[in-house]
């Protein structure tokens, strides 16, 4: 008797058994009002210098994962340039992401808040792990889109990381005392000061939101954004996300990777993250349509948003996004400067 793996697995093969697939397949529309999700022989076949892909679609966007970029960094081509990929006969499927680089396990799974803000899925380490995932309204229509290229971080150690300090439960209890001995080993006896600063300038702000303010100050943002206006080459936009989540009490403040939901419009998708309630998805349709216009015209101003100057060193404009989207003038400058001393 076959068991059900065994039936599933012969069943997807379609050779174990004789199942009665139909005959024919019915077109499949990928309709963007749907949030049906179809998989079929007739959805598009995209070409790819390799070869041909077909994925699946659902509420007008079609997606193709896993498509190899570059060939395996195994063996001999490790640590080395990357070589193109293998070509392929037929149509590959591209249903599901491909593996992940090698990586040790993830240790702050163990803080449960951030595996479930997360949903982490780490996958499968593999060394075949150069893949590229795409979503596209319309592919092999002969439009030209803006296209969003996202590269995940990790310090070259995994596909993310984390400070797990930051939504622990009691973290929001420091005192002023509390921060300013955490700050000591960073800063040294000027940690007292750089706290006053800080708190003369957010005067609202807990003791702990004064910390997390601190050690993610904007230093190598602005650096980067003077650097650049001043070369001289394209206008230099800056922003500051300060949309707060309200999970956990609204504990983890506007924290690390916080945006990325907003700027691919997913905020339901990634609701463990945002809520998934109306405010996220106002400011989502604000960020990403900011994005979409940055990429098709190196300026993102749109009709959603208030007018975005380009930056310049001396006013420092800064689009805060939040409920309220605002512009302000290098709004911590003098925080800044206390950091740098």
């Amino acid at each position: 008797m076959l068991g059900r793996r065994q039936l599933l697995r012969a069943g997807i093969a379609g050779s174990a058994l004789s199942i009665p697939w139909p005959a024919t397949a019915r077109a499949a529309t990928v309709d963007p009002g749907s949030s049906e999700l179809i998989v079929s022989d007739a959805t598009p076949m995209v070409e790819t210098a390799a070869g041909s892909v077909r994925g699946y679609g659902r509420a007008g966007i079609h997606c193709f994962k896993g498509i190899p970029y570059a060939a395996s960094t195994a063996g001999a081509a490790r640590f080395g340039p990357p070589d193109p990929p293998p070509s392929w006969t037929g149509v590959r499927s591209a249903l599901t992401y491909g593996p992940v680089c090698p990586q040790p396990v993830r240790q702050d799974r163990a803080f449960e808040s951030l595996a479930f803000m997360f949903a982490w899925d780490d996958g499968y380490p593999a060394e075949d792990c150069l893949r590229v995932n795409v979503w596209t309204p319309g592919p092999g229509d002969g439009g030209r889109r803006p296209v969003m290229l996202w590269i995940h971080g990790g310090w070259f150690q995994a596909g993310s990381e984390w400070n797990p300090g930051i939504v622990d439960a009691g973290v929001t209890d420091w005192t002023l005392e509390g921060v300013a001995r955490r700050l000591g080993p960073l800063l040294g006896d000027r940690a007292g000061a750089v706290l006053e600063v800080y708190r003369r300038g957010n005067p609202q702000a807990r003791p702990f939101e004064l910390y997390a303010l601190i050690i993610s100050a904007r230093l190598a943002a602005i650096g980067q954004a003077e650097a650049k206006a001043a070369l001289g080459a394209a206008p230099v936009f800056v922003y500051w996300f300060g949309w707060k989540t309200p999970l956990f009490d609204g504990r983890p403040l506007a924290f690390h990777c916080a945006e990325l939901p907003f700027v691919f419009d997913n905020t339901d998708h990634c609701a463990m993250m945002t809520g998934g309630g109306a405010a996220a998805r106002a400011l989502a349709a604000r960020v990403s349509d900011a994005w979409i216009a940055f990429a098709r015209s190196g300026d993102p101003n749109h009709p959603g948003l208030p007018a975005w100057p380009k930056f310049d060193p001396a006013a420092g404009p800064t689009m805060i996004f939040d409920d309220q989207c605002r512009v302000a003038n290098d709004p911590d400058r003098e925080e800044r400067r206390a950091l740098e001393g």
